[in-house]
């Protein structure tokens, strides 16, 4: 499952974007450039079970974080 993350910033600045597990485990950990105006990222997590992630992004004073929700859709034809 692909996601696109965007948000948009005021400054440019180095930050961490991180995605736990329901428990509160890191699943993965990544280190971002945040530019001034638009930004755009593609977090992949088909390695992942289905379930509930947590999507966390920290610069130096601020966070954002966002609930993310895998899951399979079957479709079944006759």
């Amino acid at each position: 499952a692909n996601f696109t993350i965007q948000m948009h910033s005021n400054k440019t600045e180095k930050a961490r974007m991180l995605v736990y597990n329901t428990v509160g485990a890191v699943i993965l950990e990544k280190a971002i450039e945040i530019q001034t105006g638009a930004n755009s990222w593609q977090l992949n997590l088909g390695m992942l079970p289905e379930g509930a992630y947590i999507l966390n992004i920290h610069t130096g004073n601020q966070q954002f974080v966002q609930r993310l929700l895998r899951f399979w859709i079957a479709i079944l034809g006759n």
